[in-house]
């Protein structure tokens, strides 16, 4: 028999509603989230409904993944708009018609 050893496995009861974990690369979400943490995200079956202000970890077509803060593009609502938390980045509209799947980002593990 196969036992489980304490590496393999982890249970975070706060994130037992998130769908899977993403290690971050790279400044983008810098000081908010560091390039090696571990944010828990949770999938959304609806990608028409966003919780402005929200960080969001967005699957599209065209840009792969990106992780950002979503906010109201225009009243047409054709697009989004993605704000860094690191400064030295502008903000970015990404189309509605552009966007795969999403997922909103319930906490973070920070590592060293």
């Amino acid at each position: 028999p196969t036992s489980i050893q304490a590496e393999d496995y982890y249970y975070i009861k706060e994130f037992r509603n998130a769908d899977f974990l993403l290690r971050l690369t790279g400044d983008y979400m810098y000081p908010k989230y560091k390039p090696g943490d571990l944010v828990a995200c949770r999938n959304i079956p609806y990608t028409n409904f966003y919780q402005w202000g929200r960080v969001y970890a967005i699957l599209t077509c065209n840009q792969g993944l990106v992780i950002g803060r979503v906010y109201e593009h225009d009243p047409s609502m054709t697009f989004i708009s993605i704000k860094p938390s690191n400064e030295a980045y502008p903000m970015w509209d990404i189309p509605l018609d552009d966007i795969a799947k999403v997922a909103l980002v319930i906490g973070c593990i920070s590592t060293d």
